[in-house]
């Protein structure tokens, strides 16, 4: 998966330890957060109980994109001749 990623030209970071990350949020446009308990998963759409909560309120997404920066910053560069998706 993260040699196709990188062939359409997407940037790709990888933990080199065994710990998960287990943020579940995205930004969008640098100005959207969606943040939850949400998986992102077909069971979390389709039977989960979850939760969700999109805001644009820029006093709530700057911590993220803050976050953001400093868990990318310390991540490696996926190598794509190797699987390194999760098992």
């Amino acid at each position: 998966m993260h040699a196709e990623l990188k062939n359409r030209g997407v940037a790709v970071r990888c933990q080199s330890n065994s710990f998960w990350m287990h943020h579940k949020f995205v930004i969008a446009d640098k100005e959207i957060l969606v943040n939850g308990s949400f998986n992102w998963t077909n069971q979390a759409v389709m039977g989960n109980s979850e939760n969700l909560i999109i805001t644009n309120e820029e006093n709530l997404v700057k911590p993220f994109i803050a976050e953001f920066q400093k868990i990318w910053n310390n991540l490696s560069p996926a190598d794509s001749t190797k699987d390194e998706t999760p098992k």
